[in-house]
């Protein structure tokens, strides 16, 4: 015979409700049927039969209405068996449903006496996400809402299993979740945030992602992994992942996140997408200046504002891999006002004050405005304007920041009027130093050198011959006379004191002017 639950309560609160463990025990429930039922007392005398110790109750229990105060839990349509032994009430086999989620295989020890406190409790959910994040920060405590304190809104369901045990001295509360769909805000992150697909596990201050996929904003997230602590001292001890990041959305929150503003300080606006792999990335998450990571990013037609550039740098393709330690570019596209470029390379460190860059320009095109831009910033002597367009190949740049900060580069161009160029240009500071320039077209075949240190000296060295035509083709603001050079010279020139210059070798000149 089955024996309704509603009135086993009010006969147990009527014989022993003024006991703490009876009435807290049997208050809550409020429905059920109660079948199997088994019952022993044992004592060693009459008074000790109304200790709840001395009891052994079983019985399988179903259509149970029942709330478990200590956890804040109620449950309905509750099925399972029941154990009453030494005080501790225990369920096996449990199923049932607590609001809107589910649970099965589910168990619980709940100490009656001599005082009731809930030990133990554990089962799989298939759980309504906001009564989850309820009942998590309960359960918790006080750790728990710490690390959970920053989730503004949870939206959506979760499969997996829960485990609440007091019997360890860390964190009482275990979360796994297998299968995740979930959407909310995160404080701190001006965006929505959604998962589509993934697992995790969270325990005390631990907690593991695998396989996660959604969105932040626009940005899409795909098989992410990451192995977090959280709380006051929160990292990130591993993660890795494939994002495809909206740029013009993320970029002004990016640059208004304190550890990010120094690296970020010369970018004024970025826009377009980029697919972004990180295999590598750990370090504390109040400071992502101090992260460690390896990344490789494919722009997308990303459009930047730099504070060193004329106008917007777009750039069109390639890879860019980056550490803490290095930034090194792989066949990157890229373009500003009216000047194009595809290179590869090297930034050594790229946020130090000594970094060292290495290039290797595969194409540059040049037009007018790169030009005067080249013009303003490196100071070309106006002799040696060239004239747009000047294409570039094979190049190679170096330079280096800080107190000894040199720059050089090597390579080949096509200058206007398709004259033919080689080319190893250095300089640092206000020192120029052209070590080699030689101009090749059906006019001209000559080598050029040249050292210009003002206001101290200058060296210059000709072979060659150069006609005016190519002059004419070549420079900006070519001499308005018939020019022409040809021979072998070398000079030295002390601008401070002229009567120190020398020079050697033989000149043929027609139409210098030297008044400019």
């Amino acid at each position: 015979p089955a024996l309704d639950l509603a009135r086993v309560r009010e006969t147990a609160l009527a014989l022993g409700g003024d006991l703490d463990a009876v009435r807290e025990t049997v208050a809550p429930m409020t429905a059920g049927l109660l079948r199997a039922v088994a019952l022993r007392v044992a004592a060693d005398d009459f008074a000790a039969l109304a200790d709840l110790r001395a009891l052994h109750a079983e019985a399988a229990v179903a259509d149970a209405a029942y709330a478990i105060p200590a956890a804040g839990i109620a449950v309905s349509n509750g099925s399972g068996r029941l154990v009453l032994d030494r005080g501790v009430l225990q369920g096996s086999a449990l199923a049932g449903n607590i609001g809107r989620s589910t649970f099965s295989g589910a168990a619980f020890a709940l100490q009656l006496a001599p005082a009731v406190t809930l030990n133990r409790i554990e089962g799989d959910v298939d759980a309504d996400l906001p009564e989850a994040l309820a009942l998590t920060r309960r359960l918790a405590g006080r750790r728990g809402e710490a690390a959970l304190a920053h989730v503004e809104s949870l939206r959506g369901r979760a499969a997996g299993r829960v485990e609440y045990t007091t019997d360890h001295g860390q964190s009482p509360l275990t979360v796994d979740v297998a299968r995740l769909r979930a959407s909310g805000r995160y404080r701190g992150v001006p965006f929505p945030l959604e998962i589509t697909h993934g697992a995790l596990r969270y325990s005390g201050e631990r907690l593991a992602i695998r396989s996660l996929s959604g969105s932040v904003g626009r940005s899409r997230l795909q098989q992410a992994a990451a192995d977090l602590t959280l709380g006051a001292r929160g990292a990130v001890r591993s993660a890795s992942g494939t994002a495809q990041l909206a740029l013009d959305e993320l970029y002004p929150w990016l640059a208004s996140l304190e550890g990010l503003r120094p690296a970020l300080r010369d970018v004024s606006a970025v826009s377009g997408t980029a697919l972004v792999r990180v295999t590598r990335l750990s370090g504390p998450l109040a400071d992502p200046a101090a992260l460690d990571f390896e990344v490789a990013a494919e722009p997308q037609r990303v459009r930047a504002n730099l504070a060193a550039l004329p106008g917007p740098l777009t750039i069109a393709s390639g890879t860019l891999y980056a550490t803490p330690q290095s930034v090194r570019l792989d066949r990157v596209a890229a373009s500003f006002v009216d000047a194009s470029v595809g290179l590869s390379g090297t930034v050594e460190p790229p946020g130090g004050a000594a970094r060292q860059v290495r290039l290797e320009v595969q194409q540059v095109a040049l037009g007018p405005q790169a030009i005067a831009w080249i013009d303003q910033r490196w100071g070309i002597p106006a002799p040696l304007m060239p004239q747009a367009p000047i294409a570039l190949a094979d190049v190679k740049v170096e330079w280096s920041d800080g107190a000894k900060a040199t720059q050089r580069a090597q390579g080949a161009a096509t200058l206007a009027g398709g004259a033919r160029a080689e080319f190893d240009l250095g300089w640092r500071k206000e020192e120029l130093e052209l070590r080699r320039l030689a101009i090749k077209d059906d006019y001209s075949d000559f080598d050029l050198r040249l050292k210009w240190a003002p206001p101290a000296a200058a060296e210059l060295g000709f072979k060659g011959r150069l006609a005016h035509r190519t002059l004419l083709r070549i420079l900006a603001a070519p001499p308005a006379t018939g020019t022409r050079l040809e021979g072998d010279f070398q000079a030295a020139i002390h601008m401070r004191e002229p009567l120190r210059s020398s020079a050697t070798g033989t000149l043929a000149a027609e139409g210098l002017d030297f008044s400019r």
